[in-house]
């Protein structure tokens, strides 16, 4: 269960990050300093839980793993124009 949990909560991050330089990438002069903070700040964090889970310095749990798997779909899913 918890090597599933590991694999999930991997991946999950990976997108998350990738989803952040994508769409940090993507922005203009014009976008909200709040609007790029909020996805620099959430993909630094899915970087520093992807880089403690793949170095063993945490564990994973259910509550983890549901909550970046959420935010990583709702990155993946969401279509409105960042920049």
């Amino acid at each position: 269960m918890t090597v599933v949990l590991l694999l999930i909560e991997i991946a999950a991050a990976a997108v998350i990050a990738m989803q952040a330089v994508q769409r940090v990438n993507r922005m203009s002069r014009c976008t909200s300093f709040a609007l790029f903070a909020g996805w620099a700040l959430m993909g630094g964090a899915a970087a520093s839980s992807l880089a403690g889970l793949l170095a063993q310095q945490t564990t994973p749990d259910i509550y983890s793993t549901t909550l970046l798997v959420a935010v990583a779909l709702v990155a993946s899913f969401d279509r409105r124009r960042t920049g």
